[in-house]
């Protein structure tokens, strides 16, 4: 049997025209099928009212349309009208028989053919008639409808049956079911896809359960499961132990009825009585199809009626004796005279937890009950007996508290840690309050500043996942807890652990500043990465001699005397060279590459120096002049270099490549001077220096 939703499955591989379902349920017809003993049967039902007067009247037709056949689906689907005349419901005439022995037949001749109301012309007389008409047409259908379902033979007298029995094994139908419209065509058809090889064992009732109490049981059991299988149930009993079976309601099932919202209950009722509590019962429930069928029963559930307490204790007072005892007064008001044999005290220190005895047996007269070593915070609770081990009931907790203004002790023994997603896990040390509540947790990125909690309820345990950022650049989470007891009391602050954040942010960049030849070698400069936590900067070389990148130095990081410059002196004449810098920090995170520098070598070490340098003071003019002869087009600057008397020699003035004379203007009287010159190349190549040259001015 299939559910008439398969539909959706095929019906984008039809190429026959066929009209779609509309978004209106009210307008079409509900199919199903049955597959059984080689042929195939339909059931279909109208979904509503109005489909269902239109089908009395005009009829169904059906069509058929071969799919699959032999496993694989036609090209083209081969369509048969299996019904040479709308299918209709009998004549009044064809029911007299079925009226007599079944009492569904007579539902449906009466909801077919029954009298109806005559309405006058008078409209203020009428206007009653008109909405009385109007429900019974519904209450026509809805009876007709479920007569069908419970009787097959009712259902085929209804026109809303027929049974196929032109099939094959090997080919696999869909069918379409429609009312015969004649010139309107405002109804919706329903379909149904089916074959032979889906025939189905039926199931048995799921979750069957039975509650026994005083000469009663109340069985229940999952309709949900199989709502599209079964449209009714009976429940059979046994007083033989399960030898033989009878049917609580006879012939009549328990059908599947809605509630007064439209919605259908998951579980399905039945209430029982029992002739006495003695006697041992076996209840099993079946499932009734719209076909008729009656499925397997359900698992048995046997048992016998058990007499119960009629009500529950009640506690009156909770009194709290000079915060030391707790006093309870109670009673108990039962349907029948002597039905509690005793009473019980039991305690918890929360309203759904486990409870203990603080007193067992209390004779059924007690009344009341002191605690001498009451909880700070506690709950109680009456347990009246009656004569059997089931008779039990519960009182409703009843809260008592002592007055408590002793706050706990601060929590002791906090450590965490921190992974690389950001998850901080904290435990501690537990408290020993027996009227602990919890923890409740505190949090900072600084340690001089507020907490923050970020619990919303106490924490139970002795530990706490938390989830923080560590995309940022606050290294540290600090953290610190407080107990608190029943009656919101908190301790002091536990001392705070300090966290470090997992390092997944690389340093800054450093930057080159400068690079030159000179006559070392290849003079770098730069400028150190700014991040606190670099541990060292490392300098790497190519050359068009070798793609690969070379680590030259590392230069441990240094606040005092950092190291921002390198002379490279291995290098060769004719080559070009690319430097770049790399700053790691102390979980040794790499920053970007700086982007990389290039110098061209050419003629180093042999290049041409000035070799003729003259000096002269001009005392008239009050300065020393110094000229050179040097003749070369690559030249990009002349650097003269001076030393006064006491001094260094340092770079004095750099000159245009046409320069070959200086006038040192800057000079005090008997004072010794030393100058030298040396050529800058525009390859970026330096000459060594000239000789130098002494004059006292």
């Amino acid at each position: 049997m299939k559910n008439i939703t398969h539909i959706l499955i095929l019906i984008g591989f039809l190429s026959i025209s066929v009209k779609a379902q509309q978004n209106d349920p009210l307008t079409s017809v509900q199919v199903i099928a049955n597959p059984k003993n080689g042929e195939i049967t339909l059931r279909w039902a109208p979904a509503s009212s109005r489909v269902w007067t239109r089908g009395n009247r005009n009829g169904y037709l059906i069509e058929r349309y071969t799919i699959l056949r032999d496993g694989k689906r036609l090209t083209q689907p081969e369509a048969r009208t299996i019904t040479q005349l709308p299918v209709k419901p009998e004549p009044l005439e064809n029911w007299q028989d079925i009226v007599e022995d079944n009492r569904y037949g007579a539902i449906a001749a009466q909801a077919l053919y029954g009298e109806t109301f005559q309405v006058t012309g008078n409209y203020g007389d009428d206007i009653m008639q008109v909405v009385a008409k109007a429900k019974e047409q519904e209450q026509r259908f809805s009876f007709a409808l479920l007569a069908a379902d419970l009787s097959p033979d009712v259902a085929r007298r209804s026109g809303l049956m027929w049974v196929d029995k032109d099939v094959s094994t090997n080919e696999k139908y869909l069918y379409k079911v429609w009312v015969d419209q004649s010139a309107k065509n405002d109804l919706d058809s329903g379909f149904v896809f089916v074959g032979l090889d889906d025939e189905q064992e039926l199931p048995a009732p799921k979750e069957f359960s039975v509650q026994f109490s005083d000469q009663q049981a109340l069985l229940t059991w999952n309709r949900k499961f199989y709502e599209q299988t079964y449209v009714g149930y009976l429940v059979e009993k046994s007083t033989d132990e399960g030898k033989s079976f009878i049917s609580i309601t006879g012939t009549d099932p328990i059908i599947n009825t809605e509630r007064p919202d439209g919605t259908f209950s998951r579980m399905m009722f039945k209430l029982d009585s029992l002739a006495d509590n003695e006697t041992i019962v076996t209840y099993r429930v079946k499932g009734i199809t719209p076909f008729g069928e009656t499925g397997p029963p359900s698992e048995e559930v046997a048992g016998n009626g058990k007499v119960l307490l009629s009500t529950i204790p009640v506690i009156d007072t909770a009194r709290v004796i000079d915060n030391r005892k707790v006093q309870l007064e109670w009673h108990y008001h039962g349907a029948r005279p002597d039905e509690v044999k005793s009473f019980s005290i039991e305690r918890s220190d929360r309203a759904n937890a486990p409870y203990r005895s603080l007193a067992v047996d209390l004779p059924a007269s007690a009344n009341t009950f002191t605690d001498g070593q009451p909880l700070s915070t506690g709950y109680y609770r009456i347990v009246a007996k009656g004569a059997t081990e089931e008779a039990v009931a519960y009182s409703f907790p009843q809260l008592v508290q002592l007055i408590d203004s002793i706050p706990p002790a601060a929590p002791s023994g906090l450590t965490g840690m921190v992974d690389s997603l950001g998850i901080v896990s904290l435990s501690w040390k537990p408290n020993t309050e027996e009227d602990l509540r919890g923890y409740r947790i505190f949090r900072t990125n600084f340690g001089g500043q507020e907490y923050g909690q970020i619990t919303v309820n106490p924490v139970m345990t002795t530990h706490y996942t938390d989830t923080i950022n560590v995309r940022t650049l606050t290294s540290t989470i600090y953290y610190k807890i407080i107990a608190v007891d029943h009656h919101h009391n908190p301790s002091s602050f536990s001392e705070p652990v300090r966290l470090m954040r997992p390092d997944i942010l690389p340093p800054v960049s450093p930057t080159i500043t400068g690079i030159k030849l000179i006559d070392e070698g290849v003079q770098l400069e730069w400028t150190n990465s700014s991040s606190a936590d670099v541990q060292n900067h490392l300098l790497y070389r190519r050359s068009a001699q070798d793609d690969n990148w070379r680590l030259m130095a590392v230069f441990p990081a240094s606040v005092s005397d950092p190291a921002e410059s390198y002379t490279d002196a291995d290098i060769t004449d004719r080559n070009v060279y690319e430097y770049t810098l790399i700053a790691v920090d102390d979980v040794q995170l790499e920053s970007e590459p700086v982007d990389p520098v290039r110098i061209t070598v050419n003629n180093f070490g042999n290049l041409p120096a000035v070799d003729r340098l003259f000096g002269k003071v001009d005392r008239e003019n009050r300065q020393i002049r110094i000229s050179w002869l040097f003749d070369d087009p690559a030249v990009e600057k002349f650097m003269v270099y001076r030393q006064a008397e006491g001094e260094k020699f340092r770079l004095y003035e750099t000159l245009d490549p046409a320069a070959r004379e200086f006038q040192d203007r800057n000079v005090r009287l008997n004072t010794l001077y030393q100058y030298m010159v040396k050529v800058a190349f525009r390859n970026g190549a330096h000459s060594s220096f000239s000789r130098s040259i002494s004059l006292r001015y």
